[in-house]
This record gives structure tokens, C-alpha cells and sequence, in this order.
């Protein structure tokens, strides 16, 4: 188990051996069941101990997505108390994120190398992409492109519009995703990446 603060949460990063250890899988997770409510807190409580970050007070979201590796990471952080939204579980003080994200008018994409990313910005840049766009990278060798419509479109429609770029990467579908990524991860352009990107690699 891999716990990564930042800003006003953590990641949590679980290989199949951590979900096998907890007796819990994935599809568990995102089904809300009780197992998952008590591998859930059995996670938080190692999170307080190894960070200090304590999911008992206030209200915390919690959004998951699986890892190619078989495993899944774990985006928990604080949040205003707000109505609306499904609740993950009653009587606890904390929810799943909704999985609807139209309020966004950005996505993040992950990639396993420099090429994959390259040839996904060759392909934007083809369909005349004009929109804004940044790209990072991270220790473990992954590649991060997070782009946002010229108009500002919802988050859905924009995926819609950039769902060929699977062929290239993997959506990361935390709420949180862009944040985390600027926050943690290595530069290679702020703005204007998808241009840069597909002249020069």
C-alpha cells in the first residue's frame, strides 16, 4: 500500500496483494458493500497513522479507479458538507464522488510512455485541436496529458469528443486527477502541450 498526500487528501495506491490482504476486490469498492465499508476504514486508519490525515473529522469524498496491474488508487479527500450526490454509505461521513463530472471543463489522460503520449498529441493536433492542454510526467515513468476544451464544454461532452484517445492512454477518472498530477508531477508543458508535443516528438 502506497499513501501519497496532497494538498487537502491522500492517494491511496493498492496492488492485487494489499486487496487480497484486506479480502476485498475492486468491484467490491465501487459496489459499496459492507466488506468494502470495513476494508475502507481498516485503509483510513493506516492513512492516520502513516500521515496524521483524519477521515473521522468532517466529511471526506472518495473516488476509485482501477489500475491496469490489477489494483486500484484511492483519491480521498476533504469536502464541504453539501446535499446532492449518492451517498456511499449511510450513517458514515463519507461518500463516493458522483460519477457524473459535468461541472469540468477539463480531462486527464495517463500514458504508459512518451510515445504513446506523442502520437495522442499528433492526433489532436490532425483534428485541429485548439483547445488547452498540458502535459507532465511522474518518477514511475508514466505520462500525463490533461486537456480542456477551447469552449469550455461539460466534462462529458468533451470526453465524448476525445474518446479516440483511449486507443492511446487511460482517462483518469478521479475529480481530482488534473490537481494531483500539476501538484506531483514533472512539467513538460503548462499550456499549449498538444502543439509542442506533436512538432517535436
Amino acid at each position: 500500500m502506497e499513501i501519497i498526500p496532497f494538498g487537502r487528501g491522500v492517494v491511496v495506491s493498492l496492488t492485487p496483494p494489499d486487496l487480497n490482504e484486506l479480502e476485498i476486490t475492486s468491484k467490491e469498492i465501487a459496489k459499496k458493500s459492507t466488506g468494502a465499508r470495513r476494508a475502507l476504514w481498516q485503509i483510513l486508519d493506516v492513512v492516520m497513522r502513516e500521515t496524521g490525515f483524519d477521515a473521522s473529522r468532517g466529511n471526506i469524498e472518495i473516488s476509485m479507479f482501477d489500475d491496469k496491474s490489477g489494483g486500484c488508487e484511492l483519491f480521498v479527500y476533504k469536502c464541504a458538507a453539501k446535499g446532492g450526490g449518492k451517498v456511499g454509505y449511510i450513517k458514515e461521513n463519507y461518500r463516493f464522488a458522483p460519477e457524473k463530472t459535468d461541472g469540468q471543463s477539463c480531462v486527464s489522460y495517463r500514458f504508459d510512455g512518451l510515445e504513446m503520449m506523442a502520437g495522442a498529441c499528433r492526433q489532436l493536433a490532425a483534428r485541429g485541436f485548439d483547445g488547452e492542454s498540458g502535459a507532465y510526467y511522474d518518477d514511475g515513468g508514466k505520462y500525463f496529458l490533461i486537456v480542456g476544451g477551447a469552449d469550455k464544454p461539460t466534462s462529458s461532452r468533451l470526453v465524448r469528443q476525445l474518446s479516440f484517445l483511449s486507443e492511446f492512454g487511460e482517462k483518469c477518472d478521479a475529480p481530482c486527477a488534473d490537481s494531483y498530477i500539476k501538484e506531483h508531477c514533472g512539467c513538460i508543458a503548462e499550456s499549449g502541450a498538444v502543439k509542442i508535443i506533436a512538432e517535436n516528438c
